[in-house]
């Protein structure tokens, strides 16, 4: 009997919480599991219905869970694609998972959990770009970011293990130069 009253009152913030929420509106919360030490933020890109709906969102206060509020409006299938990645004070991935999980427009409350898992390394972001005519190639292997199993292509976005020394290599025009991003 205890327990009711807590409950209770858990139930209260919780519907508190959601209250700024308008009916048109669906809200999940995503609990999060596994999260080894050394991580300062949860980075998450969600896709629903195979369109972009989070991009680069951070949530560096009780990582342990973090809420999505969708429009109903934009929900047509409702398959919700959540990538969620744990990083360290330099934004170096330590730890990633995904969820895949289904919303409808009728529900206005949900609930999923995911459990991270730790990477064999932890894994830095080098963005290049190139302005003018050419390329680049970096000297190390390193994977397309985001994407283990695809090879390092620059322009663009690439991960390599943290500490290792990278080169770049161009092939440019006498007028080309380079901007790059090290990070997120």
């Amino acid at each position: 009997m205890r327990g009711l009253p807590l409950r209770l009152i858990m139930f209260c913030i919780v519907w508190l919480s959601l209250s700024h929420c308008g009916s048109d509106t669906v809200s999940l919360l995503v609990r999060v599991k596994n999260l080894p030490a050394g991580i300062a933020a949860l980075q998450v890109n969600a896709t629903l219905d195979d369109k972009r709906a989070i991009q680069a969102a951070e949530f560096t206060d009780k990582l342990d869970q973090f809420a999505i509020t969708l429009p109903k409006d934009a929900i047509a299938q409702g398959h919700l694609l959540i990538e969620v990645s744990g990083v360290d004070n330099d934004r170096c991935e330590l730890s990633r998972a995904i969820v895949d999980t289904t919303v409808h427009s009728d529900v206005r409350y949900s609930e999923v959990e995911v459990s991270l898992v730790k990477l064999p390394a932890t894994l830095c972001s080098l963005t290049v770009d190139v302005a003018g005519i050419g390329g680049v190639t970096p000297s190390s292997g390193g994977v397309a970011h985001g994407t283990p199993d695809k090879a390092c292509a620059l322009p663009g976005a690439c991960d390599f293990p943290k500490g290792q020394t990278v080169t770049l290599t161009s092939t440019r025009t006498p007028s080309g130069r380079f901007v790059t991003n090290w990070g997120a």
